[in-house]
């Protein structure tokens, strides 16, 4: 062989291993959307999503700051710069069908995460899934954390039932006006009660929108009309909680040697499971993030072509819902979480 021909398989064989070495290193680019970074839950969701994707992904987030029309503009402009895999977080979950259609005219897929799209449209798409915690089982939960103290149903624990007429008297700290955890996370909590055989008065529900100073307006507005009349406080996650406790705390009508009523919340976050410890919290569900990151991981190699599908590894309910399982927490099991 002439060196002519021998330096033309040199160069072939270098580029070849070149162009093998760039396949190896190559990144998959994904885009993240959240309604809003001020959300507690949501902010180490994002954290949390940020290390658990692997080395050959590049992330880029966008906080939607509480406006649909914002984010639908980032969402247009990551794919016009060509993103092929949208991780979104919705303002508005009505907006699902519009952000799964604009994917689909650029060849892209959509995992969403949290915030659930309109069952119909994920249903009839063909590159969209959901990843999240089922909100009926959490208000389940919650339910149960409350069975825990009222006892039999035919004869309620006097430690509750303050005025001795076998009823529950409660209030409920809703989450946002129209999102699919609120509604489920209170009716299934109300039903589950009504269904094993105890009586339910719901003095007052209304929504603080996931938020924490929110959640205080409302408990004072909930005390200055019921004070103690109130038995039971659920609310539909931690912040809102905390902020009753802050109320609570406050005015010194909870203090550590009284807590005029129990409160349960929802996410299990740190500030949540804190307030557990302390005994000001009952309990609260944990809103699994590392389990819901993994979840979205596993999805974004097989919509990037890495795994097969039937290598994914998780339950899929309609074929496109992943729903999380989180553990119920109190002061009898605190130690394993914090």
């Amino acid at each position: 062989m002439n060196k002519t021909k021998r330096l033309l398989l040199y160069v072939l064989s270098l580029s070849l291993a070149i162009s093998m070495s760039a396949c190896k290193t190559q990144k998959h680019k994904a885009e993240v959307f959240i309604y809003n970074a001020q959300d507690t839950f949501i902010a180490k969701m994002a954290d949390t999503l940020q290390d658990s994707f692997p080395k050959n992904y590049s992330l880029k987030f966008h906080d939607g700051k509480l406006s649909q029309n914002a984010q639908n503009e980032q969402i247009v402009n990551a794919l016009k710069n060509g993103c092929k895999l949208l991780i979104v977080n919705m303002v508005d979950r009505l907006s699902s069908a519009s952000i799964i259609e604009k994917a689909k005219s650029e060849n892209a897929s959509v995992i969403f995460f949290n915030r659930e799209p309109i069952k119909k449209h994920l249903l009839n798409a063909k590159n969209a899934y959901y990843v999240g915690t089922s909100p009926v089982q959490e208000g389940q939960k919650q339910a149960m954390i409350a069975q825990n103290l009222l006892g039999d149903a035919d004869a309620i624990s006097p430690l509750i039932d303050k005025n001795g007429d076998n009823t529950l008297q409660c209030v409920f700290l809703q989450g946002e006006k129209d999102h699919q955890d609120t509604e489920h996370r209170t009716y299934s909590c109300i039903n589950y009660l009504t269904a094993i055989g105890y009586r339910v008065e719901i003095l007052a529900m209304d929504f603080a929108s996931w938020n924490r100073d929110e959640g205080k307006a409302l408990m004072e507005r909930y005390y200055t009309q019921f004070g103690d009349a109130i038995e039971f406080v659920f609310s539909n996650n931690d912040d809102m909680a905390l902020g009753a406790i802050d109320y609570l705390r406050e005015n010194g009508i909870m203090t550590n040697e009284n807590i005029p009523f129990p409160i349960v919340g929802v996410d299990g976050t740190k500030y949540g499971l804190q307030a557990v410890k302390d005994g000001y919290l009952y309990g609260t569900i944990v809103n699994d993030d590392a389990a819901q990151a993994d979840a979205v991981v596993r999805l974004s190699r097989y919509l990037s072509g890495e795994i097969k599908f039937s290598e994914i590894g998780l339950t899929f309910t309609s074929e496109r819902y992943i729903y999380i399982d989180g553990p119920v927490v109190t002061k009898d099991n605190i130690a394993k979480y914090i």
